[in-house]
């Protein structure tokens, strides 16, 4: 096409203008003004024009926003609407669909029904995040796990908006609550809310080798469909010998497996997250996304005990499976296994094995973790396993576990003395 064919439009006022810097060799210019600064880019065609200043105005609304939120002084927002901005523009874009998820959960729950939601943001104390996060403790009863996700929402939020001023940030003052310690005593004085008083986490509830050895039998039992067994009783105990955690499993594939050298490679994870496209406030809809392992740390190949090879070999001749392609951990209509599904049948199988544990999914990995630990296995080939980035985190599992069972240990001695 010759350059004189090329007609450069004409576009309406304040959506700029399209000019020749050098026609001979079709180089268009284009410039626009955005924010009150004019911006210009070049290109041999419009449609290449258009597209680089669509870059450069998302980069300067960005910029603005930032500006706008990190001014509190000069920002009339209240909390409750500059958080929700910070989520939408810098956090959505770059946090994996599950763990947005959560920190919207954590917003909806706890952060937009603070007593200081509707201040404006320049105007909130470190006493009054401090006050709201014990009220969360000692009033409202929330769980250790959602006030640590409603304190590190506010560490990451208003880290953001202070970022330049860094001594302004209200957070420097503000302390995770400690459980409460408040003891009362029965008529035997033993502890009633020892629970309470120890921080007691039914999070990290796992079983001991009793129970184990228990509870594999329970999933195990022959399956008659309709009548008794699990489909994925053999697949539970994989990932209690594996402690992989349930995204992970979900992502798993037969072609992960080295059954010769017996390893498995962790790479990719399952995760039900919302479907923002397809809902509504009132009608919100799921849909499932394979995406990246946690970290870069939870990328690994490990060796698979004994028991996890058999496990999963008997796992294999219930899936049947017609490909290496095929998922793992997935129903027969080759969908991934609802996590929901996963904790009923846990629940099932622990009440037929006699276990009076709140042991979710997520603790079999706690389980598989302190067993291994606990016969002696050296906490870094762990930590390996597990996908932790170092075995302090595997440490700091570990002895949280250690003080729940001290805790059983207590409750077990109270209820002998009450006898």
């Amino acid at each position: 096409m010759k350059n004189k064919e090329i007609i450069l439009p004409t576009l309406p006022y304040g959506e700029g203008n399209f000019s020749w810097m050098d026609k001979e060799h079709t180089r268009i210019r284009f410039r626009k003004k955005i924010n009150g600064k004019y911006k210009s880019v070049t290109g041999h065609t419009v449609q290449e024009c258009n597209k680089k200043m669509k870059v450069i105005e998302s980069a300067s609304i960005r910029e603005e926003k930032e500006r706008q939120l990190r001014n509190p002084q000069n920002n009339t927002l209240t909390l409750a609407q500059s958080a929700l901005n910070w989520m939408d523009t810098f956090k959505r874009p770059t946090l994996k669909g599950k763990a947005y998820d959560t920190m919207e959960s954590t917003y909806n729950s706890q952060i937009k029904t603070a007593p200081f939601a509707d201040y404006q943001v320049a105007t909130i104390l470190d006493t009054d995040i401090q006050a709201y996060l014990e009220d969360l403790v000692s009033v409202q009863h929330k769980s250790l796990s959602t006030v640590k996700k409603a304190h590190s929402f506010f560490c990451q939020y208003f880290a953001f908006i202070y970022k330049t001023r860094p001594y302004e940030n209200p957070m420097i003052n503000v302390k995770m609550p400690k459980p409460q310690n408040n003891i009362t005593l029965d008529t035997y004085g033993n502890i009633n809310n020892a629970e309470e008083v120890y921080g007691f986490n039914k999070e990290y509830e796992i079983m001991d080798d009793d129970e184990i050895t228990r509870f594999i039998y329970a999933a195990t039992i022959p399956r008659i469909q309709g009548v008794q067994g699990y489909r994925h009783g053999w697949g539970l105990v994989f990932m209690l010998w594996t402690f992989i955690r349930n995204g992970e499993a979900l992502g798993l594939q037969w072609k992960d497996i080295d059954f010769e050298n017996k390893t498995a490679l962790v790479y990719k994870s399952f995760s039900r997250i919302i479907d923002r496209e397809n809902s509504t406030e009132n009608d919100r809809k799921y849909k499932w996304a394979l995406s990246t392992v946690k970290s870069a740390k939870s990328v690994r190949k490990f060796y698979l005990s004994e028991q996890a090879i058999y496990a999963l070999n008997e796992y294999r001749k219930v899936q049947k499976p017609k490909s290496e392609n095929d998922f793992i951990f997935q129903t027969e209509n080759k969908l991934p296994i609802n996590n929901s599904n996963l904790n009923l049948m846990m629940k099932k199988i622990l009440s037929n094995a006699g276990i009076d544990k709140h042991i979710t999914i997520h603790g079999l990995r706690h389980t598989g973790i302190s067993y291994y630990i606990r016969h002696g296995v050296d906490k870094e080939i762990v930590a390996k396993m597990a996908g932790h980035s170092n075995s302090k985190i595997t440490e700091d599992v570990y002895y949280t576990i250690l003080n729940e069972q001290e805790l059983a240990q207590l409750d077990k001695i109270n209820k002998m003395v009450k006898q």
